[in-house]
C-alpha cells in the first residue's frame, strides 16, 4: 500500500511540476508571416515575440489550462483557450489587415461577388507559382476559354491570348484601372512589361462584356490587373530561373514594409533572356517597378512607375505548314511556288531546307523589335464618410521604339526615291535596304470614380474618364548597298500621326432585396474622336476622321438560392470602334464599320469549403463583327473585315474539388458554336491584271474559334514543404480563315505541364523554395497559332503558316525571401 501511495504521489508531482514548450508561426490572412507579433498567456509571465520569420517559442510552461492571446498592431487580437499537457505546435492566423485596400479603394472595373457577370479571381499565390519569366498570357492559360500563343514558342517574347475565340484587340486589359490596350491598334504587347507578374497582387478575368471600363477593347472579355498590396514587414526577395533554350531570369524585389503605420515603398528589377525555341527567336528583356504609398484607415495615395525595355528578334513570320508537318513534297511545291518572291537568295534557300520546325524566315542579324514603354500612375482614394468614397487616377504612358528590317534588292520607289545613275553609269532602281519603322506615342488620362451607399441595400457608383493619345509613325533608311543621292539616316520616307480623344462616363447601381435578390444596372456613354493623317509606310496618303458616341447599357439580376449557391442572369450591350489597321489594311478600300454586340449570360455557382462549381451559358450576337481573314499585314498584324451577322454560343464549366487534405482537382471546359451567317472572301487573281475574285460563304465557323477547350489540373501536396501539380490543356480544331475549309486549319492539340515545388529550410532566410517545371511533358508537336492567304495564279494557291510551340523542356526556379 505504501508503494502504491508513493507511485501516485510521484505521478502527481511529475505532472504538477512538468514544464512544456509552445511554439509556432503567427501570420495574417494573406499568409504573410508577422515579425515582432506578441504571444502571451494571460495572467502569467509567459510571453514571446515573433522573430523575423514570424516564429515564436515559449518555454518552461507548467501544465494546465491557459487563455492565449496574440496581438499585432492593426489586427484583431487572437484569443484561444488551450490545455497544456505536452509540447505543442500552435500556428496563429490574425484576422483583418492593418489597412484593407479592398475597402479603401474603389475597384470601378471589377465585378463584385454578387454582380451578375461571368468572372474568375486569381490571387497572388495562384499567379506566382508559375512565374518563371513567361509573359502574363502563359500564367493565365489554365483559366476557362483561354488560349495562348508565343511567336518564339516558349512564352517569352511576343505572346498573345484569346478568350472565347476573341482576339487580344477586343480583350480589355487594365493595370490598376488604367487602360493598357494600345489606343490605335487596340492590342496589348505583353512583352513591353517583362516580369509584370513579379509585382502583381491579384487579377480578375471577366468573360463576355463585363462591367463598364476605360479604354478600347472591352468587347469580348476583360483582364483587370492590380499591383496594390500592403506588406507589413520589410522584405527582400530574390528569384532566379534557369532552363531550356538558354533561358535566364533574375528578379530582385525589396520593400520597407509599413513605416510608422503609414508609409511604404516597394521596388523590383528584373532581367530575362532567352534564345527561344524558334531559330534566332531571342528575347533580351529588362523591367523595373517602383511604388510609394501613404495609407491610412480612410485614404491611400500611391505613385507607381513601371517600365520595360524589350529587344526581341522577329519571329512573327511563322513557319510554312509543310515544314511543320515534315512533308518534303509539299515543302518543295511551296518553295518553287515562291522562288524569286519569298526566297530571293541562296541564303534564303539554304535557311529553308537546313532547319527543322523551328525555322525562322529572317536571317539578318539585327532583325529586331526595340521598344521601351514606361507607365506613370498617381492614385488617390478617400473614404469621406461611412457612405461615400472617391478615387482619382492620373496616368501617363510613354512608348518609343522601332522594328529594324533587312530588305533584299528592294525597289527604291517604295521609299520615294527616284531611279538614278550611279558613278559607274548604271541605272539603279533597287538596293539592299536596312530600314527602321518607328512608333513614338504618348497616352495620358484622368479618371474619377465615386461610390455612394444610399442604404444597406442600395449602392451607386459613377465615374468619368478623359483620355488622350498621340502616336507618330515614321520610318527611315539606316543602311543601303547603294550610295543613295541626298539621303541620310534621319530622313523619314514616311510619316503619319494618329490622335485619339476619348470621354467616358458611367452610372452603376446595385439594389438588394431581402439579402437574397440583387438587381444590377450599368449605363455607359463613350465619346471618341480618332484622326489619322500623313503618309503610310506604303507611301499612301492617309486621312481618317472618325467620330462616334456609343451607349453601352448593362442589366442583370443575382439570386442567392442558399448561402453557398447563386444564380445570375445579365444582358449587356457593347459597341467598339475599328482599329488603325482596320482603316489602313481594309481589303475593300472602304471605311470599316463599328462593331455592335449583345451579350446574354446565365450562370450558376456553388461554393463550399471543399467544392466550387461554376457553370454558365453565354450568347454573343454581333453586328458588323470584325473577324480575322487569316492574312497578316507587312508588320505581322492580323487583317480583319466586317461581317454583317455572326454569333458565339457556348457553355462553360469550372470546378475545383478538394478530394482530400493532400489532393485537389481543378477542371474547366468550354463547348461552343461560333458562326458567321455570310461573308465574301476576296481572292487576288494575278493572272487577270491583278483583279479580285469574290467567293460567297455562308454559315461557316469564325476563324480561330475552337468548338472545345478544356484544362485539367491535379495538385498533390503530401506535406507542407512539398507539392506537385500536373496541368493539361485541350484545344480542338481551329480554322485559319472564315471558309471552314479543313485545308486551312490548325489541328487539334493537347499538352501537359508538370510543376514540383519544395520549400527549403535555411537558417538565415525567411523562406526559400525551389520549383522544377517540365513543360510539354509528352513532347507533343503542336502549333497554337497560324495564318493563311490564297491567290489565283492560273490555279488557286493557298499558303498556310503556323507557329509551332516548343517540345519538352525544363525550367528551374529558386525563390529566396530574406
Amino acid at each position: 500500500m505504501r508503494y502504491l501511495l508513493f507511485i501516485s504521489l510521484l505521478f502527481f508531482f511529475e505532472n504538477a511540476f512538468a514544464q512544456f514548450t509552445m511554439e509556432g508561426i503567427v501570420k495574417n490572412e494573406k499568409g504573410e508571416n508577422l515579425s515582432f507579433a506578441t504571444v502571451f498567456l494571460e495572467g502569467t509571465g509567459f510571453a514571446a515575440s515573433t522573430d523575423e520569420k514570424g516564429y515564436y517559442t515559449i518555454k518552461n510552461i507548467p501544465s494546465g489550462s491557459y487563455r492565449l492571446k496574440a496581438t499585432f498592431i492593426g489586427y484583431i487580437a487572437h484569443h484561444q483557450d488551450i490545455e497544456l499537457s505536452s509540447d505543442i505546435q500552435l500556428d496563429i492566423t490574425l484576422q483583418g489587415e492593418i489597412y484593407n485596400l479592398d475597402i479603401i479603394e474603389i475597384q470601378a472595373n471589377r465585378a463584385s461577388e454578387n454582380q451578375p457577370f461571368t468572372k474568375q479571381n486569381l490571387n497572388k499565390y495562384q499567379l506566382q507559382k508559375e512565374n518563371t519569366g513567361v509573359d502574363v498570357p502563359f500564367i493565365l492559360q489554365w483559366t476557362p476559354s483561354m488560349l495562348v500563343t508565343s511567336d518564339a514558342g516558349t512564352g517569352i517574347g511576343y505572346t498573345g491570348l484569346r478568350l472565347r475565340g476573341s482576339d487580344q484587340t477586343r480583350i480589355n486589359v487594365t493595370l490598376n484601372g488604367v487602360p493598357v490596350n494600345d489606343a490605335e491598334s487596340h492590342n496589348v504587347f505583353w512583352v513591353d512589361l517583362p516580369d509584370l507578374m513579379g509585382s502583381v497582387n491579384n487579377i480578375q478575368i471577366q468573360r463576355g462584356v463585363g462591367v463598364s471600363t476605360n479604354g478600347a477593347g472591352a468587347f469580348g472579355g476583360m483582364v483587370s490587373i492590380n499591383t496594390a498590396d500592403i506588406r507589413v514587414n520589410s522584405f527582400a526577395d530574390i528569384s532566379g530561373t534557369l532552363g531550356a533554350f538558354n533561358t535566364k531570369k533574375l528578379s530582385i524585389s525589396a520593400g520597407t514594409g509599413l513605416i510608422n503605420d503609414r508609409y511604404l515603398v516597394d521596388a523590383r528589377y528584373s532581367l530575362i533572356k532567352s534564345d527561344g525555341y524558334i531559330d534566332r527567336g531571342a528575347a533580351d528583356l529588362a523591367s523595373y517597378y517602383f511604388s510609394a504609398a501613404r495609407v491610412t484607415g480612410k485614404s491611400s495615395l500611391r505613385l507607381n512607375i513601371m517600365s520595360g525595355k524589350e529587344l526581341t528578334y522577329q519571329a512573327w513570320y511563322g513557319v510554312p505548314e509543310s515544314k511543320v508537318a515534315g512533308d518534303q513534297t509539299a515543302l518543295l511545291n511551296h518553295y518553287y511556288t515562291n522562288l524569286g518572291t519569298l526566297y530571293k537568295t541562296q541564303a534564303d534557300s539554304v535557311n529553308l531546307f537546313s532547319s527543322g520546325r523551328s525555322y525562322n524566315y529572317y536571317t539578318y542579324p539585327n532583325q529586331v523589335d526595340n521598344y521601351t514603354q514606361t507607365h506613370f500612375q498617381l492614385l488617390h482614394s478617400l473614404i469621406h464618410t461611412s457612405r461615400m468614397k472617391t478615387k482619382t487616377t492620373l496616368f501617363y504612358t510613354k512608348g518609343k521604339g522601332y522594328y529594324e528590317e533587312f530588305r533584299f534588292q528592294d525597289a527604291l520607289n517604295n521609299y520615294g526615291i527616284q531611279d538614278f545613275i550611279n558613278n559607274s553609269g548604271a541605272l539603279i532602281s533597287r538596293s539592299d535596304i536596312v530600314r527602321r519603322r518607328w512608333l513614338d506615342n504618348d497616352f495620358a488620362g484622368l479618371m474619377a470614380d465615386l461610390d455612394y451607399k444610399i442604404s444597406d441595400d442600395l449602392t451607386i457608383q459613377s465615374g468619368l474618364a478623359v483620355l488622350t493619345y498621340i502616336g507618330d509613325h515614321y520610318g527611315n533608311i539606316i543602311k543601303s548597298s547603294e550610295d543613295l543621292p541626298q539621303w541620310d539616316k534621319e530622313n523619314k520616307y514616311y510619316k503619319s500621326n494618329g490622335q485619339k480623344a476619348e470621354f467616358t462616363a458611367y452610372l452603376r447601381s446595385n439594389y438588394t432585396v431581402a439579402k437574397k435578390l440583387s438587381f444590377h444596372g450599368d449605363l455607359q456613354i463613350r465619346k471618341l474622336n480618332y484622326e489619322v493623317g500623313g503618309k503610310d509606310n506604303d507611301l499612301r496618303m492617309l486621312q481618317v476622321d472618325y467620330n462616334k458616341v456609343f451607349f453601352n447599357p448593362k442589366f442583370g439580376v443575382n439570386y442567392n438560392l442558399h448561402p453557398d449557391q447563386q444564380v445570375y442572369f445579365s444582358y449587356a450591350v457593347a459597341n467598339k470602334e475599328p482599329s488603325r489597321g482596320d482603316f489602313t489594311d481594309n481589303v475593300f478600300n472602304t471605311q470599316p464599320q463599328h462593331e455592335h454586340l449583345q451579350n446574354l449570360e446565365l450562370g450558376y455557382k456553388y461554393s463550399s469549403q471543399k467544392v466550387l462549381v461554376e457553370s454558365n451559358v453565354y450568347y454573343m450576337k454581333y453586328k458588323n463583327q470584325l473577324v480575322l481573314t487569316g492574312e497578316l499585314n507587312d508588320v505581322g498584324a492580323p487583317v480583319r473585315v466586317n461581317v454583317p451577322v455572326s454569333y458565339r454560343l457556348g457553355w462553360e464549366n469550372n470546378s475545383t474539388i478538394s478530394i482530400s487534405n493532400t489532393i485537389a482537382l481543378n477542371a474547366n471546359t468550354t463547348i461552343s458554336l461560333n458562326k458567321i451567317q455570310a461573308f465574301d472572301e476576296i481572292i487576288a487573281d494575278y493572272t487577270v491584271d491583278f483583279s479580285k475574285k469574290v467567293i460567297r460563304h455562308e454559315n461557316t465557323d469564325i476563324s480561330f474559334s475552337p468548338s472545345f477547350t478544356g484544362a485539367l489540373q491535379l495538385l498533390y501536396k503530401p506535406s507542407k514543404r512539398f507539392e506537385t501539380e500536373l496541368s493539361s490543356k485541350f484545344v480542338s480544331v481551329q480554322y485559319l480563315d472564315n471558309t471552314q475549309d479543313g485545308a486551312r486549319s490548325l489541328p487539334s492539340y493537347h499538352y501537359q505541364n508538370v510543376r514540383a515545388t519544395y520549400h527549403l529550410q535555411a537558417k538565415f532566410v525567411k523562406s526559400s523554395t525551389i520549383s522544377v517545371f517540365v513543360n510539354n511533358l509528352l513532347d507533343k508537336k503542336y502549333a497554337s497559332n497560324g495564318y493563311s492567304y490564297s491567290y489565283i495564279y492560273g490555279d488557286l494557291v493557298t499558303e498556310n503558316y503556323q507557329y509551332p510551340q516548343a517540345g519538352r523542356h525544363v525550367m528551374m526556379t529558386l525563390r529566396i525571401s530574406l
